[in-house]
Order: structure tokens, then C-alpha cells, then sequence
């Protein structure tokens, strides 16, 4: 009798270890499907309350929540203020009264999905009226640490363009691997990193600040980081003589770097680690530091999400990912984000493209164009309807 008392115990112990060690394992089966929810799209515990309750109803099996968007941030940290847009203007910006990623967290707990805390990772700061001195915003006091451009000038935000970071700068790279490190004081299931790249395609904006700027002015203002730590850096390795294949090299390097700085501290958790990519794998090589295939192949990071928001470019980009990563790393690596903003037969398109590819599975942006004011749209039930299309089949 104690024989068989014993082994019933054995067997519940056992179970138990089995259902614990598989929660806690980073869930890398197949049929992802992502959905981002940005800073735009919550102001209070209802908010994000309704959020997760419509991503549930939806089929989400995971959340990419924003809780950094350029300088400031949605969860209590000692290096960062949190957002100024939470408070109203009279605001000392300490005190919120409540933390929205905890109550995220709190809520995907309910609903059981998956949260990833998802930061914006090199972004300082957006427009050009200055953060409130009161903020504490790093670009409000350390202009020293932002990109500088061909001419030696520092990168100044745009009406619809932030200011970056310099990801060669050690104090930088110090202060985000202390944020996130910060966010494992949390029980999140992920890490995303978004904007982890140099703003190549600056250009675009900069003409608000540079009016009288020639478009070769202006594509040199695109040109980062002529500042003497990076410059110092690139020819410590390369020598005086460098050439434009070396700062490509060194850009990359780079963003590298400060990835593995990022989440080295994450290697002995489940954690999964993910980030967003430029659609052109190429492109996003040679001009923007992302060597996103290094990534996955030398294991800094679990996922990473292709943004693959142009439609006429949206076979032939699948095909340069897919073929870079080959078919084993793309189907337990890859995720294919989706724009939303696209008329039903679009989304239905890529939709299928995407199931037709056998990668890992989908990431939809973003919330706020599937919902309006948490009333579920068209969009939002065409994608509702491919995602439950899919898991019955």
C-alpha cells in the first residue's frame, strides 16, 4: 500500500514538473499570431482593460504593448520618466498611481495571452516643441547623446520624426540595457525592440527642418554618426583609410552590439526575444544597421518580426527573408507583420501569402486600425474572421 501511495505521489510530482517546465519554456511552437498595441492606444486601466479583452475575442494569442516611445515610458523605472501624455500639464510626472504595463500584465493573465513588453529602442524624442524641462527627458538635458550627422550636426526631431539615440555612445548603450533590464522586474513573456536601426530614410522629414536644403544636403543629414566616438571607433578598426563596406560593416556591428548588450541578461530566462525588421532584408543591411539574419543565426533573438507593409513589394520581400533564412530558421524564427491599413481583399491576400510560407506566424499593426475606440471595424473583423478561418482548419 505504500508501495503504490508512494508512486501515485512520484507521478503527481512528476506532472507537475512537466506542466511548470513547459509554462515556463519559451513558446516557439507554431500559429503565432501577434498583434501590436501602441502608447496611442491606451490612456487608463479601462483602456488596456478592453485591449486585452477584444485581443482575446480576436484570436491574438500574443500582445507586443508598448511601454517606451521616444524617451519616455509606461512602466516605473529609475532611468526614464513616465510619459508625459498620461499626466495633465500641472503634472510633477512621478506619480502616475498606476503602472500599464502591470495592469497589461495583469489582464493577459485573465485572458491567457502572452505580453511582450515592446520598446522603441533608439527613438529620443518626436517634434519640434521640446519635452517639459520637469520630464526629465534625456534629450531635454543630454543633447550630447543623439545621432550626429555627414555635417557634424546633431539629429534634431521632426514634426513626424524622432531624434535617435547614438547606439555607439557607452552611456547610451548603459541606459537602455538598464531599461530593459528594468522590465524584468515584470513577469513578461517577451522582449520586442522596435526602431533598433539607424534612420536612413531621415531624408524624408528633414525638409521641415532644412527648407532650402538640396535633396544631396539633405540625404547627407540622413548620414549618421559622424560623431568622434563612433568616427574614433570606425577607424580604431578599419584605419583612417575606411570605405563605405566598413561603415556598413560598423553599423551593423553595431546594432549587434547593443541588441546583445540589451538582453544578455535575459539568456537565463524564458523570455522570448524579438524584433522588428525593415521588410527589404537587404536594404535593411546595407543602409540601416539590421543584419537580422545574423541575428536569429547566432541566437540574440527568438523571433523577428518582418514589417511588410507595401503591398507591391510584398512577394518579392517574403522571398528575400525566406531565402536568406531558409526554411527551417523561417518557420521557427520569422513572423510576417501586416499593415492594416488596407482595403479587406488586400489583407485577405497577404493574409494567405503569409500561411502559404510556413513561417512561424503573423503580426498585425496595430490595434488602432482594427478597432475604433474598442468597437471592433471592418478590418477587424476580416482578420478576425482569417484568424479563426485558420486555427479550425
Amino acid at each position: 500500500m505504500k508501495k503504490i501511495k508512494f508512486i501515485f505521489i512520484f507521478l503527481f510530482i512528476f506532472i507537475l514538473f512537466l506542466i511548470v517546465s513547459n509554462k515556463n519554456k519559451k513558446n516557439l511552437s507554431s500559429n503565432t499570431y501577434a498583434i501590436w498595441v501602441t502608447r496611442f492606444d491606451y490612456s487608463s486601466i479601462h483602456d488596456i482593460h478592453q485591449i486585452v479583452k477584444n485581443c482575446h475575442e480576436m484570436g491574438f494569442t500574443d500582445i507586443l504593448f508598448q511601454v517606451r516611445g521616444n524617451g519616455t515610458v509606461f512602466f516605473k523605472s529609475d532611468y526614464e520618466p513616465y510619459a508625459y501624455e498620461l499626466f495633465s500639464e500641472d503634472s510633477n510626472y512621478e506619480n502616475l498611481g498606476w503602472d500599464p504595463l502591470q495592469s497589461a500584465i495583469d489582464f493577459c493573465n485573465i485572458y491567457d495571452l502572452r505580453i511582450h513588453a515592446y520598446i522603441n529602442v533608439l527613438p529620443g524624442w518626436k517634434g519640434t516643441k521640446d519635452p517639459p524641462i520637469s520630464n526629465g527627458n534625456l534629450w531635454s538635458k543630454r543633447k550630447d547623446l543623439f545621432m550626429v550627422d555627414f555635417y557634424g550636426d546633431t539629429m534634431l526631431p521632426t514634426t513626424g520624426w524622432y531624434t535617435f539615440l547614438n547606439p555607439s555612445h557607452p552611456e547610451v548603450i548603459s541606459h537602455l540595457t538598464n531599461l530593459c533590464n528594468e522590465l524584468k522586474n515584470y513577469d513578461i513573456d517577451g522582449l520586442h525592440l522596435d526602431y533598433i536601426r539607424y534612420p536612413y530614410d531621415y531624408h524624408l522629414s528633414a525638409k521641415e527642418i532644412y527648407p532650402y536644403a538640396s535633396e544631396q544636403e539633405l540625404r547627407n543629414r540622413s548620414n549618421f554618426s559622424f560623431d568622434n566616438i563612433s568616427l574614433n571607433k570606425l577607424i580604431s578598426k578599419y584605419g583612417e583609410s575606411w570605405t563605405e563596406k566598413d561603415m556598413i560593416n560598423y553599423k551593423n556591428n553595431t546594432i549587434s552590439d547593443l541588441i546583445y548588450s540589451m538582453t544578455s541578461s535575459y539568456n537565463d530566462t524564458d523570455i522570448i526575444l524579438s524584433a522588428s525588421i525593415l521588410a527589404d532584408p537587404v536594404e535593411s543591411r546595407m543602409l540601416a544597421g539590421q543584419d537580422s539574419v545574423s541575428w536569429v543565426k547566432k541566437s540574440l533573438l527568438d523571433w523577428i518580426i518582418q514589417m511588410n507593409y507595401n503591398s507591391s513589394k510584398f512577394n518579392e520581400n517574403l522571398k528575400k527573408i525566406i531565402n536568406q533564412l531558409g526554411l527551417r530558421s523561417t518557420k521557427d524564427h520569422l513572423l510576417i507583420g501586416m499593415y492594416c491599413d488596407k482595403d479587406n481583399s488586400s489583407i485577405k491576400n497577404e493574409f494567405n501569402k503569409i500561411k502559404k510560407s510556413n513561417c512561424r506566424g503573423y503580426a498585425f499593426f496595430s490595434y488602432g486600425l482594427l478597432f475604433n475606440e474598442h468597437i471592433i471595424n471592418s478590418k477587424g473583423k476580416e482578420v478576425k474572421k482569417l484568424i479563426y478561418k485558420n486555427i479550425t482548419q
